[in-house]
């Protein structure tokens, strides 16, 4: 299975480099992989994972908090992919999340 870690993606204002994410994990060229450890959800994060589908051009994302205090994954790891409204990458700012358990089929 192909990944990058900590992959960087350039941030452009008018052509101009201004600042760069760096994504946690992109896996075999098709998810991006945001890592967390907070005890606190912060709806932050799932823009974070958003803008970093707008970078790469991707359609998936996960979103996965490993300071859970809980023993139901399903509240641990969640996947993010773009509204179905949009023809581009969510450009009206909305998205989907879905809470989806480890090994259940999406």
């Amino acid at each position: 299975m192909n990944f990058a870690r900590q992959a960087m993606f350039p941030i452009t204002y008018n052509g101009t480099p201004i600042s760069e994410h760096r994504i946690d994990l992109i896996v075999e060229n098709a998810v991006v992989v945001e890592l967390k450890s907070v005890e606190r959800w912060d709806p932050l994060f799932m823009a974070q994972v958003l803008t970093y589908l707008r970078c790469t051009g991707l359609r998936i994302g996960l979103l996965i908090n490993f300071n859970g205090r809980t023993e139901n994954w399903s509240e641990t790891v969640h996947r993010v992919t773009p509204c179905v409204l949009c023809v581009s990458l969510c450009l009206c700012g909305s998205y989907v999340i879905s809470q989806s358990k480890i090994g259940a089929s999406a």
